[in-house]
C-alpha cells in the first residue's frame, strides 16, 4: 500500500517488483495454456483425421526440441512429426488427454515443467477398444519470438489400463 510519505525511489521500487511478478504470472500462464492447447490439439486432431506435420509441430516445439515417448524417440520439428503422425497418434481413432497439476520452475528465458497426464484412446484394431494410460512428462521450454516451446519432452508411464496398439497381451501395470 501507497503511502503520502513514499518517496520516488521508494515508488520506483515498488513499481519493479510489482512488474517482475507480473512477469512471472504471465509466462506462469503462457506455459500452461502451450500445455491445454497441446493436449487439446492431440485430441482434435486425431478425431478429424488431420496430420501431425511440422507446422503443427512448431506450434509447440523449437525447430532442434527433442522428444521422448514410449513409440519412440525425435529429435527436430520434421523428425518430431514423422513420430507423432506416424507411430504415436495413427493408431488412435480419438484419444481424449486430461492434463493436471502443473509444476513450472522458471527461470529467465527457460523454464521446466513437470505435467500429470491421464490419457484414453480409442482404438482402430481392434474397433472401438479402449487403452488408457496414466503418465506424466517432464520439459524444458525456451521463450522464443513466437512465445514459449518445448525444447525437450519425455513422457514416462506411470500405469496402463487395457491392451497398448499392436499388443497380444493386456496392460494392466500398475
Amino acid at each position: 500500500m501507497l503511502t503520502a510519505t513514499d518517496d520516488l525511489d521508494t515508488l520506483r521500487h515498488r513499481v519493479a517488483a510489482l512488474s517482475a511478478r507480473l512477469s512471472v504470472l504471465e509466462d506462469r500462464t503462457a506455459i500452461g495454456d502451450l500445455i491445454d492447447r497441446f493436449s487439446r490439439d492431440l485430441d482434435e486432431f486425431t478425431a478429424a483425421g488431420r496430420p501431425f506435420d511440422v507446422g503443427w509441430v512448431r506450434r509447440y516445439f523449437t525447430e532442434d526440441a527433442r522428444v521422448a515417448y514410449p513409440p519412440g524417440s525425435a529429435v527436430g520439428a520434421g523428425a518430431i512429426a514423422k513420430l507423432i503422425d506416424g507411430r504415436g497418434m495413427a493408431p488412435f481413432r480419438r484419444t481424449h488427454h486430461v492434463t493436471t497439476n502443473y509444476v513450472v520452475d522458471l527461470d529467465g528465458d527457460r523454464a521446466g515443467v513437470r505435467v500429470n497426464l491421464t490419457a484414453t484412446h480409442v482404438l482402430d484394431d481392434p474397433p472401438e477398444a479402449r487403452f488408457t494410460v496414466g503418465d506424466y512428462y517432464d520439459g524444458e521450454l525456451a521463450r522464443t519470438d513466437e512465445g514459449w516451446r518445448f525444447t525437450h519432452q519425455a513422457l514416462h508411464v506411470t500405469w496402463t489400463d487395457g491392451r497398448p496398439p499392436g499388443s497380444g497381451t493386456g496392460g494392466d501395470r500398475g
